[in-house]
Formats: C-alpha cells, structure tokens, sequence
C-alpha cells in the first residue's frame, strides 16, 4: 500500500507515504545531468535533466521509487496489480523500473510525457535476474496536471487525475467513481441541534485500504487551507499525509507481518 499526493499553493509541492512490511536499501538518490542511464530495449540517455528522489541503487542504476527532476515534473510509482507482456508492437518498450528515469529524462512537463507515453508500453522485463518484475502504476504531475498511467490486460491507459491522488488497487476509474459516494460530505456544521464540530464529515472513511485512503485525502485536499509560504506548505503537506499513515501494528499482511507507514 501506498499514497502520492500534489498540492499547490506559491509553489507545487509532491508527497509520497511508502507503505510496506520490509525495507529495500531505500534513500535519498540524485542523479545529476547526463550520468548515462542505460534501458534493456531503447538506447540509453547520454543526455537528460537531473533528478532527485528515493529508492535505491543496485549496479550504480536508480531505481527509484518516485522522483522529480530539475523542471518540477514528478513520477510516482505505486504497487498495483498490473499486467506486463512478454513483448509488444509498441514503437518504445520500457521495463517498470525505467519508466521514471526515462520520463523525468526527457520530459520537461505532463504535456510532453504524455505525448511520449502516447507510443510506448511496459514490458516483462526485471532489472535482473535476481530480481523479479514489480507491479506498479505511476502517478505524473507538475504544477499544471497530473496522470495516472497504469498496464493491464487491456493495455496502456492514461487517465486526466484531477485529483491529483494515488493509492494502489482497484484501477484508477474506480477510485475516479467512488467520489461520487461522499458529494454529501462537508466541513460544515451539519445544523444547529448537532452535538459537535465535524459531524458534516461523518461517514469519511478511516480505514487503511487505498479505496479509503484516496477517499479521506481527497476531502482534505479540496478543503484544507493554507498560507502561501513555504514553511505553512510543507507543514500542511506532511499533516495531509499523517492523516492516511499506516501506524505499525494496525496493519497485517497475510502472513501476519506488519504492513505500515515506513
């Protein structure tokens, strides 16, 4: 499980809650301008912007997590139940884990990467043969819009995410629909016989599941207010992001590790 937000206020701002039961090698990684940054199947990148973001490095390769580069384009990648094919007729094939690098490489906002999404597919390829093929889908945004770009059965989809929200499973038209569940939900006081403040929100979900995560973050992202500076905004974003952590314990996977907020 996990979540990625943007938000705006002066500036545009991204966030990212890691949820898992273990830890990769995970920290802070910057890949400066023109480090050659090879791929299996398209040439590699001699020249690109640099970037900066979290995951962890194997054989002097990024592999991030998510990342931002230099121009303030972002990508997240989030666990979903993808489906990757052997091979594809798509002019580009991209392995899941070369599709951030590839994008903040050459792309200097969502306009320009989803043009070039527009020709290519994820493929089944793992980095290495150690290492098995992550499902994931991926949030892109900069302070203008934001994707969802995900890889099932049917293909490569690129969703307009308004929201500016990702969680993880069920695909990301479903979350788009659930909204439609708490249109009644307000800030408001409901009317003057209510007992307390906040009953205009009753019925928010609370739980830890990403259908319920996008839910929560969406009502607190269009109703949360802010001051304009940078220290408000970054306060304010990492409350938003409290507000869907997962707390060690809460959480058990199927073989009873503790899934959380790492």
């Amino acid at each position: 499980m996990c979540t990625s937000l943007t938000f705006e206020t002066k500036d545009f701002y991204c966030a990212r809650n890691m949820d898992l039961d273990y830890h990769f090698g995970e920290k802070i990684i910057i890949t400066p301008r023109n480090y050659q940054i090879s791929f299996k199947r398209e040439d590699a990148l001699n020249r690109h912007y640099a970037m900066i973001g979290i995951g962890t490095v194997q054989d002097n390769y990024p592999l991030y997590a998510e990342a931002v580069n230099e121009k303030g384009l972002y990508v997240a990648a989030l666990k979903f139940d993808a489906f990757y094919p052997d091979t594809s007729d798509t002019e580009i094939l991209l392995a899941p884990y070369e599709l951030i690098p590839w994008i903040l490489g050459k792309c200097q906002s969502v306009k320009e990467a989803k043009k070039m999404l527009q020709k290519a597919d994820i493929v089944n390829i793992p980095f290495n043969e150690k290492t098995g093929v992550s499902p994931l889908h991926y949030h892109i945004a900069d302070r203008e819009c934001s994707l969802t770009v995900e890889r099932s059965r049917e293909g490569m989809k690129i969703y307009e995410n308004e929201v500016g929200i990702l969680t993880n499973n069920p695909p990301f038209d479903f979350h788009i629909k659930s909204l439609d569940h708490q249109k009644h939900l307000t800030p408001h006081v409901p009317d003057k016989t209510a007992y307390g403040l906040g009953l205009g929100a009753y019925s928010l979900p609370g739980d830890f599941s990403s259908a319920s995560r996008f839910l929560k973050l969406a009502f607190l992202k269009k109703y949360t207010v802010c001051e304009n500076d940078e220290k408000s905004s970054v306060q304010t974003l990492f409350r938003l992001m409290s507000q869907i952590s997962v707390p060690k314990g809460s959480t058990l996977t199927a073989d009873n590790k503790y899934h959380y907020t790492t």
